[in-house]
């Protein structure tokens, strides 16, 4: 089932992201910016999902399962007036614990997002992924999505 974020998911969304952070911190360039600091990151999460359910900042959908959160997107608009679109969605967030892989939460939790901002009146819809994320550029592909630009960063110098 998905459904909106409620402070009751606040943790479970916080410690899932946790869960998945060491791999994504593996796999990904140090310039990326992951670190090991787990406590900075379960509270950096939790206050961003404060925001989303104070109506400051976009919105978090959950996918639940036997009552548990198994999966979770979140999403805002970025206004770019100076180009057409002027608004386009950015999915900021897609996450599905590996208990519940391989099952269409990751396709319905995109499926929702994308919903949500055509209610919106936002038809074009993107999402960043790490460049060594093979599986998540092999899903993102098959949902149709294709690559717009690419982001380049670099470390501080000596």
């Amino acid at each position: 089932m998905i459904r909106p974020l409620t402070g009751d998911d606040r943790d479970a969304v916080a410690a899932l992201w946790h869960a998945l952070y060491a791999d994504h911190a593996r796999r990904e360039s140090p310039v990326a910016g992951f670190r090991p600091d787990p406590p900075r990151l379960v509270a950096s999460i939790t206050a961003w999902l404060g925001r989303i359910l104070a109506g400051d900042e976009g919105f978090a959908l959950v996918a639940a399962s036997d009552g548990k959160v198994a999966g979770f997107v979140a999403g805002f608009v970025r206004d770019q007036a100076w180009l057409d679109p002027p608004a386009i969605g950015v999915i900021g967030a897609l996450m599905v614990a590996p208990t519940h892989r391989r099952q269409g939460l990751a396709r319905a939790l995109v499926r929702a997002a994308e919903q949500r901002f055509a209610a919106d009146g936002i038809g074009v819809v993107e999402a960043a992924i790490g460049e060594a994320n093979r599986g998540a550029r092999r899903f993102w592909k098959a949902e149709g999505y294709g690559t717009v630009r690419h982001v380049v960063a670099r470390g501080p110098r000596a």
